[in-house]
């Protein structure tokens, strides 16, 4: 479900109540085995996960170190 909403929080509060309580419980279990670093968002009318610049660069290294 798209929404006009810009914060998860503002998403969640837009939703019925069925559907917000699974959408709680699919938050929670991916919030849950997401690596560290991981960060949640709301973008483009949706709830995503990103990885930072930071994250994304230390990853790359410990990738590029393991392969030396």
């Amino acid at each position: 479900m798209q929404s006009n909403a810009t914060t998860v929080a503002g998403y969640l509060a837009g939703l019925p109540e069925d559907r917000r309580a699974a959408i709680k419980a699919v938050r929670a279990i991916v919030n849950k085995k997401l690596p560290r670093g991981y960060v949640e968002g709301f973008e483009h009318g949706h709830i995503g996960w990103t990885a930072p610049l930071e994250t994304y660069v230390a990853v790359a290294k410990k990738a590029h170190a393991k392969n030396k």
